[in-house]
């Protein structure tokens, strides 16, 4: 489907709108959903949210009221009993809110933005190192999201 100027402004100004809504005390607002039972997984999504809460940037909210989303799918990938809890494999989906009003027949108003999705492996001693590694892939991708929204 071919984009038209028109359809350029107005999911730029969607956007704006959206990002506006979003950070009023100038952080953007990020979700976090993390989908797993392995302990280090959790320790992970844990890691994540207080990378966001410490963040001069982003600021953590629930789902609904979230500009950004980023979801969190992890297992423990060891088999034996005797060696799981150390590791945890990670898919990390970032996603951010479609502002553009609802159009029946248009699927492009219907869905969320994906921005990006990545793969991490993440040990005990490393997840908070892993959790700011997915904080600055989130703003990485809101970045180049924006200088592609840019007006040429």
């Amino acid at each position: 489907m071919l984009i038209t100027v028109p359809r350029v402004l107005l999911l730029t100004l969607a956007l704006l709108t959206a990002v506006a809504a979003s950070a009023q005390d100038g952080k953007l607002s990020v979700s976090v959903d993390h989908s797993g039972n392995d302990v280090v997984g959790q320790r992970l999504a844990f890691a994540v949210r207080e990378a966001i809460r410490s963040s001069a940037g982003y600021r953590l909210e629930q789902p609904r009221d979230a500009l950004l989303h980023l979801s969190l799918i992890t297992l423990d990938p060891e088999r034996a009993p005797s060696n799981t809890g150390f590791w945890t494999a990670a898919a990390v989906s970032y996603t951010m809110r479609n502002g553009l009003p609802y159009e029946k027949g248009n699927p492009q108003t219907w869905y969320a933005i994906n921005l990006s999705t990545s793969i991490v492996i993440a040990g005990t001693s490393r997840v908070e190192e892993q959790a700011k590694s997915i904080l600055a892939v989130l703003d990485k991708q809101v970045d180049e999201y924006r200088k592609a929204m840019q007006p040429k």
